[in-house]
């Protein structure tokens, strides 16, 4: 299987790279990640792992959500239950409409405690991280939490908590980054970012400086520009991260040209890591290429993958592990395209050092995504 650089071999001229930084610094922004930081414990803002602060007390309120399974042999739905959810809506002094990639810990939860764990959730609108722990029952069937804020990242959507391996205790975390505007108004930087995102490191004391490791300093180009990255998962054991580069309108007619396919495509990059429990760092970047040979990248009528999840590794081979994908495409509600697949894919050594490849992929949740999709529409893979 062929391994692909991240690089940009589509680079544009080097005027137009300086024109980009020139008229970036004539109006004032700031070009790069200029939002990513700690929490502030002067402004009541925790660390990443929550410490430092006491946080505010909020109410979740409940929500009953029904339950359906697919009928292969009626090709429709059929009711199935009910569960009772929990939800807690934004303010315009907190994420406001956009709260993103929940992240659930329920290694932090306290002994003989059967409530909700503690979770990280990301404002990708206001650029901050939350956590909410201390879960207990309220009045009304409701939920109360302590809600906290524990970071500052540019639009953040994902995290992969980088936690000690003894006690399982949050030590930073990578975020993933996607600014798809390329401004994001955040007070204390001057005067707006101008950049697009990427993977960063947030480390765990007020003190640390983020790290950005994605877009890597061999790709010259997006790591001046950024790249807008939705999902970001490892697999510690095998010293592999992912990252889904994604934007909203992937696929959509009139936003997504061929100039975005050569100069800013979506595609899912595979990171050989080093350091993951303290300070992780890139060894390798490249584009996830199929047992085809044909990278996995966006495609006419499917979209690029957008969210992605690390699965189980092989009961017989432990560099052997499968990778959940969701593709989606276009930026419409009801007419949109979306689809799934599992991917067993491998990370070796040998003499030459660490590898990656795709053993082989196949459609996943086909009822869902395909059963469902053509009685009543794209389902919304997301």
């Amino acid at each position: 299987v062929k391994e692909e650089s991240s690089s940009a071999s589509d680079s544009p001229p080097p005027g137009m790279r300086v024109s980009l930084a020139s008229v970036s610094l004539a109006a004032g922004f700031g070009l790069g990640d200029v939002v990513c930081r700690p929490g502030n414990s002067s402004q009541g803002e925790c660390q990443i792992d929550g410490t430092g602060c006491t946080g505010e007390t909020v109410e979740f309120k409940p929500y009953t959500l029904a339950v359906s399974t697919w009928d292969r042999s009626t090709n429709s739905s059929v009711p199935l239950g009910e569960m009772t959810s929990y939800a807690i809506a934004g303010e315009i002094d907190t994420w406001q409409m956009y709260l993103h990639g929940p992240l659930i810990r329920p290694m932090e939860r306290a002994a003989n405690n059967i409530l909700i764990p503690p979770m990280y959730v990301h404002g990708t609108w206001v650029n901050k991280i939350y956590k909410f722990e201390n879960f207990t029952r309220g009045e009304n069937g409701a939920m109360r939490a302590t809600q906290k804020v524990v970071g500052h990242a540019l639009a953040p959507s994902t995290g992969w908590p980088v936690t000690d391996p003894d006690t399982q205790k949050v030590k930073g975390m990578l975020v993933a980054e996607g600014q798809p505007f390329w401004i994001a108004n955040e007070p204390g930087v001057p005067p707006m970012s101008l950049y697009k995102g990427g993977v960063t490191f947030l480390g765990g004391k007020e003190e640390d400086k983020c790290d950005q490791i994605f877009p890597g300093k061999d790709d010259p180009f997006h790591r001046m520009t950024g790249q807008v990255v939705n999902t970001v998962d490892c697999n510690r054991a095998n010293g592999v991260c992912f990252f889904t580069v994604w934007k909203f309108y992937d696929d959509q007619a009139g936003l997504w040209t061929n100039h975005t396919t050569k100069q800013a495509n979506d595609c899912l990059h595979y990171c050989l890591a080093e350091d993951l429990d303290t300070s992780p760092r890139c060894t390798k970047i490249g584009v996830v290429v199929d047992e085809h040979g044909e990278p996995v990248c966006h495609k006419e009528g499917v979209g690029a993958v957008h969210g992605m999840t690390i699965g189980k590794s092989d009961a017989n081979d432990a560099t052997v592990f499968d990778i959940f994908l969701v593709f989606t495409g276009k930026a419409t509600f009801e007419t949109g395209e979306s689809s799934m697949r599992k991917v067993t894919v491998q990370v070796s050594k040998n003499l030459l050092g660490r590898h990656f490849k795709v053993i082989k992929s196949a459609p996943f949740a086909t009822d869902l995504f395909v059963g469902m999709g053509q009685a009543r529409g794209d389902v919304g893979g997301d």
